[in-house]
């Protein structure tokens, strides 16, 4: 089991490692502020000892976004991969851009987004009038830190089939938020000819239906159906060898508004009678309400000290309906305020 859990762990930490390389390599600055080098430099450390969670983590890199004002480094990352940094993960990335068509991979991209980059990054495709329609799903629209996940999920398909269909693939159009002030139409430009059009609604992308039958002129299907086999034994490894601990933790870390799971709600995504769900963790000694403060107490600790989110913006982040029931639930925990505890322990 504990073969198992390692393997999970040093899967993530390759991940994070490298997309805050990549991150760095990517920065129109040319000289980092003291202040980010450290942030930068204690997000290293903690990777590197086991000390990071995915959604602090997400959290870390929007502030060093917001404070090097690089608000469309993804696009810029993006162009500039290599399938051995962000697409680290064994086969996963070959096995995408070796599916026989469009059509066979935008379901498979939809499946796996989240395992290129833990976090919940995940993505619908839908067909309206004569075109597909390209979503980046569970998004918190209220959250300032949304956009990055957005960007991420479009950038990371379009970069997918376009290995897979050729370098003439391309969307259409782009749909931007309104909020997007600092969507900047010359950095969209490095990956995509799209129109740029701005609107009152979320983040998509569209192209026109005819090009989901665009076929991968590389396919081979004895190599695609090993690569997929390869894909099976990655994920049931990830997966299966895990304590259910393990398990409700990624679960946890995977879904939106972390603080507002509940028993009844996680034992629903297992498959599980919350009777059942109880027992089994209770036979590791564990409850799902201790995993959750576990978990959540990880990423307060990592945001306070981290980064200068608005606390408003961040109890929504994470799931709270108002500032002051984080205050209270925060308060509880730590004895003092979120603003004081930034105050005390903030990274200088």
């Amino acid at each position: 089991m504990k073969t198992n859990i390692d393997a999970y762990q040093q899967h993530l930490t390759k991940g994070w490692k490298s997309y805050l390389e990549i991150f760095i390599e990517n920065l129109t600055v040319k000289e980092i502020p003291i202040q980010q080098r450290l942030v930068i430099d204690k997000c290293f450390e903690d990777i590197a000892s086991y000390h990071m969670d995915s959604v602090s983590f997400e959290l870390i890199i929007y502030q060093l976004v917001v404070d090097l004002n690089e608000h469309m480094i993804i696009w810029r990352i993006c162009k500039n991969l290599r399938i051995n940094q962000l697409f680290n993960r064994g086969p996963l990335h070959v096995y995408l851009i070796s599916l026989p068509d469009i059509k066979t991979c935008l379901p498979e991209i939809s499946r796996l987004i989240g395992v290129f980059l833990e976090g919940s990054y995940s993505l619908r495709s839908y067909k309206l009038n004569q075109n597909i329609i390209i979503e980046p799903q569970e998004l918190v629209a209220e959250s300032a830190a949304s956009f990055l996940k957005a960007d991420t999920a479009l950038c990371l398909t379009l970069y997918i089939l376009k290995e897979l269909a050729g370098p003439e693939f391309d969307y259409e159009t782009i749909y931007i938020p309104n909020s997007r002030e600092c969507f900047d139409n010359n950095n969209a430009k490095i990956l995509t000819n799209a129109n740029i059009v701005f609107h009152d609604g979320p983040m998509i992308a569209s192209f026109a239906i005819k090009q989901v039958n665009v076929k991968n002129k590389a396919f081979d299907k004895k190599y695609s159906q090993n690569l997929k086999h390869q894909v099976s034994e990655l994920l049931s490894t990830f997966d299966q060898g895990l304590s259910l601990t393990e398990r409700v933790k990624k679960f946890i870390l995977s879904v939106e508004k972390p603080a507002m799971q509940t028993l009844e709600t996680a034992a629903e995504a297992f498959g599980m009678s919350q009777t059942t769900f109880r027992r089994k963790l209770k036979a590791e000694q564990q409850s799902f309400k201790g995993i959750q403060n576990e978990i959540l107490e990880g990423i307060y600790i990592k945001a306070l000290s981290t980064t200068t989110m608005k606390i408003e913006d961040f109890a929504q982040y994470i799931g709270y309906s108002e500032r002051s029931s984080f205050e209270r639930s925060f308060r509880k925990r730590f004895g003092l305020s979120p603003a004081k505890y930034r105050k005390k322990y903030m990274i200088r």
